[in-house]
């Protein structure tokens, strides 16, 4: 029996992209929340553009007959098989969904399409390259009306795409969901081998690797005027840049991480690539004169060539006072990920920008006084040094790099950040944007990688002098506020750790003080046990109590700490290795440690250690590094209520 139904989707919008390219290299970004963040729409409203007028209103109708149903929409038809059901509008589907577009398309090497899916999708576009059927795979997010835009992997080669195009589509959660599809739009865009990007103003070139995924490897301030300095950004590798980078799961049964500078690594995705020099999967692109909008799909950073479940968007903007980064990001492995420092964004400058400076008060946007830092070390090992929190209600969450003695560098301003981390390697001064040596600017937040949910960021980049750089980013401080990073931080880390030294852990706001220093360890919360949850994850697992006060080990002589290890660890007997580090001792030294057994009977337990004799135990106090496993097995847990250091 066929079942025909006709449908008036009004909200659905096809904008004709073929018409905006041939017209005017200066186009319109496709908008909706499954594609670009808002920003974009906001800054691209302005353009000026040639765009053919937009559908207000798609019609199109729907025959079912046994199991196959043709679809009928305002410029193509498509037969659909591999569903679940038919239901009013949309297809209920699970997984083997496909739509065989019956138009023999002509040359394209873009392609758009419209859609409403009641839950984030898989798909597979099919399409042909002279006699050769090419297939790709991507992800489209849930929306009411959404747009998916996509250049094919062959841009680069100068290649066109032509012919029949079949999209095949299976939810990604493996539950049935709705699916649509409106319409397609393949479509030729002009073609150039140039793999970098430049859009500029008065004062800024800005350089955009679209074979990088988009990130910025080039920034020149055009009025420096400082001899043999143009480039500031290093862009050595694809792991330098100005990028994104955010940090995932340790390992599941379906993903098992890499490892890279000799550890265990942990879900990476990389904007650039990865660190065998692998490059990550271009998505999308739209340029004007001024700005660009970049969606790409990361490789994992210590992985071979291994491309994420991941989208990154980005939208650069230039003016004639800053640069404007809008990011956008969202994951698709379905994976549950444990909370981490993400970086938001990670920029690497050149060597030449020798010394950092910071806002480290609470008296913001009031011209006070600046924390300045000279000769930081390699940011890896030194987080003590090179980690600079953000206290209190500190708004004026900037840092920057730059050269004394011509007063000049570069700023990196994330609204609603908890820590800066500043650091050199191999320092050098030099002016190359292509040697070894960097600088290493990072904003951070400790936040959970959330599965399907978007989170959308902006932060901006000047130049010039400290106090110039100072004065853009309070002239525009209240840009955009990062509201979204509130929802996925459990506190504010300095307030956390700052003057803290009884620290609890009932309390999910709390553990985010053991995030730091952390080696093949997974901290969580337990909100049945009000207790932090430590995890082994590989061999000599640790993790660093960081004090950002400053205060005497002679007026802290002893550590308790409440603890709990399951009966269903692996082994008979745990003991727990606290390395401190205080006086002339900053890290972490064989010979400077204590030690304590522990119980595992499944219940809770306060371990003290008397430091009263302790000689090494003086000075200012650093960190303690809690090693809190000598020996364990992998996935082996304990349970912690409290660290407190006491007189």
């Amino acid at each position: 029996m066929k079942n025909t139904v006709k449908i008036a989707a009004a909200a659905v919008a096809f904008i004709m992209c073929l018409s905006a390219y041939a017209c005017s290299p200066a186009v319109n970004v496709p908008v909706t929340t499954a594609n670009v963040p808002v920003a974009a729409a906001e800054q691209t409203e302005t353009q000026s553009v040639a765009l053919t007028e937009a559908v207000t209103e798609a019609h199109f109708t729907l025959t079912e007959n046994g199991g196959t149903a043709l679809v009928k929409t305002d410029d193509t038809v498509y037969t659909a098989s591999g569903y679940e059901s038919v239901n009013a509008d949309k297809f209920r589907i699970k997984s083997g969904f496909s739509a065989e577009f019956d138009k023999e398309f002509e040359e394209f090497n873009r392609v758009t399409l419209n859609y409403t899916a009641s839950a984030p999708m898989k798909i597979t576009v099919s399409y042909g390259i002279r006699t050769v059927r090419h297939e790709e795979q991507f992800f489209i997010e849930a929306a009411e009306s959404g747009e998916f835009s996509f250049v094919i992997a062959y841009y680069f080669d100068a290649d066109l795409a032509s012919g029949k195009i079949t999209v095949s589509a299976e939810t990604c959660t493996g539950e049935e969901a709705d699916l649509m599809i409106f319409g397609i739009r393949p479509h030729e865009i002009p073609y150039s081998n140039k793999t970098v990007r430049y859009i500029e103003s008065s004062r800024y070139k800005l350089g955009v690797k679209l074979n990088w995924g988009g990130a910025v490897s080039y920034l020149e301030d055009k009025t420096a005027n400082i001899d043999g300095l143009t480039n500031l950004i290093n862009c050595h590798d694809t792991g330098r840049l100005l990028q994104q980078s955010y940090y995932g799961t340790y390992g599941n049964d379906e993903f098992t991480p890499g490892t890279s500078f000799g550890v265990g690594w942990r879900y990476n995705p990389v904007q650039g690539g990865d660190q065998y020099g692998h490059e990550s999967r271009l998505i999308d692109f739209v340029e004007s004169d001024n700005s660009i909008y970049v969606k790409s799909q990361p490789l994992d950073w210590a992985k071979t060539n291994y491309l994420t479940p991941f989208y990154m968007d980005n939208t650069y903007t230039v003016t004639d006072e800053y640069v404007r980064v809008d990011n956008r990001f969202v994951d698709f492995s379905g994976w549950d990920h444990p909370v981490a420092g993400q970086e938001l964004p990670a920029l690497y400058t050149v060597s030449y920008l020798s010394d950092f400076v910071y806002y480290a008060g609470e008296n913001s946007w009031c011209d006070d006084t600046l924390t300045y830092k000279t000769d930081l070390p390699f940011w890896g090992p030194n987080p003590r040094e090179t980690s600079f929190f953000m206290k209190g209600e500190n708004t004026e969450t900037w840092g920057a790099f730059f050269n004394p003695d011509d007063d000049f560098g570069i700023g990196l301003y994330t609204p609603n950040i908890d820590k800066l981390t500043g650091g050199r390697n191999a320092y050098n001064g030099s002016k190359s944007a292509s040697n070894d040596s960097t600088n290493y600017i990072g904003a951070s937040n400790e936040m959970k990688i959330v599965s399907y949910e978007p989170i959308e960021y902006g932060y901006l980049i000047a130049t010039g002098s400290v106090e110039e750089i100072r004065a853009v980013f309070k002239a525009n401080r209240d840009f955009t506020d990062n509201a979204c990073f509130d929802k996925r931080t459990p506190h504010r880390l300095g307030d956390v750790i700052e003057g803290e030294l009884l620290l609890t852990f009932e309390e999910e706001n709390g553990y985010v003080a053991l995030m730091e220093g952390r080696h093949n360890t997974e901290v969580s919360y337990s909100e049945k046990e009000k207790a932090a949850v430590i995890t082994c994850k590989g061999d000599d697992p640790h993790l660093a109590i960081i004090y950002t006060s400053v205060f005497e080990a002679q007026d802290r002589r002893h550590i308790e700490f409440e603890y709990m290890l399951p009966k269903e660890n692996g082994r008979d007997s745990y003991t727990t290795e606290l390395f401190l580090c205080s006086g002339d001792t900053p890290e972490p030294q064989a010979g400077k440690s204590v030690t304590v057994d522990l119980i595992k009977d499944g219940g809770y337990h306060t371990a003290s250690v008397d430091l009263t004799n302790v000689p090494f135990w003086s000075g200012e106090v650093y960190k303690i590094r809690f090693d809190y496993f000598t020996g364990g097995n992998v996935g082996d847990v304990m349970y912690v209520r409290s660290f407190k250091l006491l007189p």
